[in-house]
């Protein structure tokens, strides 16, 4: 009995090893290395790989993309990520995003909403500008590495010219991929927010997040989100936009106001105050875009009557 025991315990131990090298050898072929993220502009491919990659399965590229082929991450901007296998060092996670058209300022904090007038999110305003001065800062370091890997690049391209094609400097692939952190601490992401347009005169009360924007007329919110695509689109982003009663708009920059009216002709409307725009600079006054039409020629300024002429 006691060498049956034996063979027994032995036999098991021997299986426990195998097993525990076979677990080695799965984890360390497929262990997490990169991640490419896609369909990300409210935050960064790192910050969407913080979010999302958590826990022991994270570092394994076959059990994240089986077991967790879909995440929701608890932040305002993002519905949800996809996780998809690459290689088995390689995963890429293509991210939905919701989507701001515009926001409200209350009393010091600003309430981004959708399409629909749900409110998405509201952020204390001085910390928005942290993350923009965060995002400036980030690029410019960006630019700075690119710079470097660039320089680096053209070195060894002097000194050796039998590199392998692709395998000096980096890659416009390569760039855009960072490295998985499986950070799985609390983390403040921040999201870059520059491109939403601040909105005034819907009237709206009451404002909570996961509300709707109580309004006198609720299709003011497809105008408003064709507007800010529109905005985005030709680059012209305004210091806010005001919403009268009657749901026509108008652009304020600076001390220039461009009245743009209702939506009718818009992208027409916005890719003529692209082109204005610029010789409008250091003016004060309106232009006037309410009454524009296919065969218009002329656009009105009417400068402010305080200013030179």
């Amino acid at each position: 009995m006691k060498h049956k025991g034996r063979r027994l315990l032995r036999s098991f131990l021997v299986f426990l090893v195998v097993i525990l090298a076979a677990a080695a050898v799965f984890f360390g072929l497929f262990y997490v290395t990169d991640v490419e993220v896609v369909g990300n502009t409210r935050y960064s491919a790192g910050q969407i790989s913080e979010m999302t990659l958590k826990g022991p399965v994270s570092y394994n590229s076959v059990l994240m993309s089986l077991l967790n082929k879909t995440v929701y991450p608890d932040v305002a901007f993002v519905e949800s990520v996809q996780v998809k296998y690459l290689d088995r060092n390689r995963l890429r996670l293509e991210v939905q995003e919701k989507y701001p058209i515009g926001y409200l300022n209350e009393k010091g904090t600003n309430y981004y909403f959708d399409k629909d007038g749900l409110v998405l999110e509201a952020i204390a305003e001085q910390d928005v500008k942290a993350a923009e001065k965060e995002q400036v800062n980030q690029a410019e370091e960006t630019e700075k590495d690119v710079n470097v890997l660039s320089s680096a690049s053209e070195g060894d391209a002097e000194t050796d010219t039998r590199g392998v094609p692709g395998e000096t400097g980096i890659s416009q692939e390569t760039a855009t991929v960072e490295k998985a952190s499986h950070n799985s601490s609390d983390t403040e992401f921040r999201p870059a927010l520059t491109d939403v347009p601040k909105i005034e005169g819907l009237g709206a009360s009451n404002i909570q997040v996961g509300g709707i924007l109580k309004v006198k007329n609720p299709a003011v919110f497809q105008t408003i989100l064709s507007l800010t695509k529109l905005i985005d689109k030709f680059g012209i982003e305004p210091d806010y936009v005001e919403v009268a009663e009657d749901n026509t708009m108008t652009l304020h920059y600076d001390s220039v106001r461009i009245q743009i009216g209702t939506d009718s002709l818009l992208e027409e409307k916005l890719s003529r105050v692209a082109a204005i725009l610029p010789e409008l600079e250091g003016l004060s006054g309106v232009l006037h875009l309410e009454d524009y039409a296919k065969d218009t020629q002329n656009i009105i300024f009417d400068r402010d009557k305080n200013t030179a002429s």
